[in-house]
């Protein structure tokens, strides 16, 4: 975090290397700014009882603030536009898969690296209620609107079955 010394900036490097997993999530702060018509924006770190801070995946911590706010979807905003079936390959884009295909793309070794936790988050999410989440990419203008509001999307809605 920057600190200002003399009109320069010094800055300090802080390691969050404490990787933790969401015990709880208490929603009542979040829904009180919901319902003042705040749309808040939340850090992916947490901290302990003695206040040890804890870096946390971030498509986790969505998942499980969604599920404890009873959310109808997630959009999760991401560097990729959805889930392919083989990675880089456009045509090979899926734009809607099962709880079951994305427990298969886990098992089979379809899903690599950093697409792993993120459909392990969201088979856990949408076993708690929430009814389908979306992986968008962040980066293209528009995205979100036309993945909620077309028929073809522009990523991967994930559903229950």
């Amino acid at each position: 975090l920057p600190r200002f010394v003399d009109e320069e900036v010094v800055e300090r490097l802080i390691d969050f290397g404490h990787v933790g997993d969401v015990v709880e999530v208490d929603a009542r702060l979040i829904n009180t700014l919901l319902d003042s018509g705040y749309l808040p924006i939340i850090s992916s770190l947490g901290a302990d009882d003695d206040g040890k801070i804890f870096n946390i995946n971030a498509d986790t911590i969505a998942s499980e603030i969604a599920a404890s706010l009873g959310a109808e979807k997630l959009i999760l905003l991401s560097d990729v536009n959805g889930i392919y079936l083989d990675e880089g390959n456009e045509d090979t884009k899926l734009s809607r898969i099962t709880i079951a295909d994305a427990r298969h793309m886990i098992d089979s070794g379809r899903a690599t690296g950093g697409m792993i936790p993120k459909l392990e988050s969201l088979i856990a999410l949408l076993s708690r209620g929430v009814r389908s989440a979306h992986i968008v990419s962040g980066t293209t203008r528009n995205a979100t609107l036309a993945e909620v509001f077309t028929d073809q999307g522009t990523g991967t809605m994930i559903v229950e079955g």
